[in-house]
Formats: structure tokens, sequence, C-alpha cells
């Protein structure tokens, strides 16, 4: 639910276990600071929680948060500095995406260029440094 928050994707998740229903929630609600609401009856998940006994499953019940967002990203200069940097450095495709709150499929599509460059100027200047 959160990487799907991050990269502005809609999320249709499930889970046999409750309890891991509720953790993800939480998480969830920590994460953005809003509150989770059950679609059907539109109450809070604090509020539903309290009505559930633990023996009751909420697997079947369809959570809902704010719309999901639909917008194209647009890099700027400066971001895109900052992923030739951060390839250059070696950092990983993974921790970009959670630096620059982007999707992998985003990074590739908007950063290629950069992700290229950053890793062969640090290949450059190792080798460099290597024959001097």
């Amino acid at each position: 639910m959160i990487a799907a928050e991050i990269t502005g994707r809609s999320c249709i998740g499930s889970e046999l276990n409750p309890q891991y229903v509720d953790v993800g929630i939480l998480r969830w609600q920590n994460f953005t600071g809003q509150k989770a609401v059950l679609e059907a009856t539109g109450q809070t998940y604090d509020e539903t929680k309290a009505g559930f006994p633990r023996s009751q499953s909420r697997i079947a019940q369809t959570w809902r948060s704010r719309p999901m967002a639909n917008h194209r990203h647009k890099p700027t200069p400066e971001q895109r500095a900052l992923v030739e940097s951060l390839a250059g450095i070696g950092v990983t495709h993974k921790q970009i995406c959670a630096i620059m709150r982007l999707g992998a499929d985003t990074l590739i599509k908007y950063y290629t260029d950069e992700l290229v460059l950053g890793d062969a100027k640090a290949t450059a200047k190792v080798a460099q440094s290597l024959f001097q």
C-alpha cells in the first residue's frame, strides 16, 4: 500500500491473516497521516476496529483512502542531476526510487540517461585514477 501511495498508483491487496491486514492499514495511516475508510459503511478503520471481534475476518472488506493521483511525472533539471549523482556513487535503483519517491518503471522511463551516465562517469573516474 505504501509503495502504491509513493508512486501515485492504485493498490489491490489481499491477506489471509486479519492481523496482517491490521498492520498494513496502521502502517499506511502512520505513513500518510490519513485515516483509512471502510468503503461499504464510511466508517474509519479505528471506528470499525472497536466493533469487530477478533474471530471476525476483515478480508472481504474494501478499504479506501483518498483518490489516487493520476499525473504524469515531469523531471526537473535538479532531479536529473540528483539521479545522475546517486547512480554515480553506487546507490541502487531501488534506493534511488525511495529517495526520489518514484516507482522503478518511472525511474527507468524518465531517468535512463542519468542512470547510465552517472555509472559511466564514476567508472571513468575510477579508471582514470588507477592509470595515473
